[in-house]
């Protein structure tokens, strides 16, 4: 983690902070949070006054989007229809199964059209000769 600059250091305008805040996060490819540390402020600050100077902000969330695309395309449709239809799986069920967090499960179930079941039922294969019913309420 960075250490903030030496309190003794200071900004004597708005602009010297701005140009220091922009060129670590423009030609640096810093975070605001990271930034924020290195200068001594919050993270707020630092966006408000990159906001102010004309620098357009980054996406954090763009990133996790892309990223959560990326592995849910990556799941089979027979797959995860085996495991969530047929099965009766869980959404964390299925994301331990697969090595993978219960959003990225739930998202490809939505871009694959595989409708979800109500919540609190889920179900339960019955065995032969078993006089069990074929949906198990989960609600407390």
């Amino acid at each position: 983690m960075m250490n903030p600059l030496p309190l003794e250091t200071t900004y004597t305008s708005e602009t010297g902070f701005s140009q220091e805040a922009a060129k670590l996060y423009v030609d640096q490819g810093w975070s605001l949070r990271k930034i924020a540390i290195h200068l001594g402020v919050s993270h707020e600050t630092v966006a408000q006054r990159l906001r102010r100077a004309g620098v357009k902000l980054r996406t954090p969330v763009g990133r996790r989007v892309r990223q959560t695309t990326r592995l849910a395309d990556g799941i089979d449709a027979r797959v995860l229809r085996e495991l969530y239809v047929e099965e009766g799986l869980g959404i964390n069920q299925i994301g331990r199964r697969l090595g993978i967090g219960r959003w990225h499960v739930y998202y490809a179930l939505r871009r694959q059209n595989i409708p979800r079941r109500p919540f609190g039922l889920r179900e339960v294969k019955n065995t032969p000769g078993s006089t069990t019913s074929n949906r198990v309420s989960l609600s407390r």
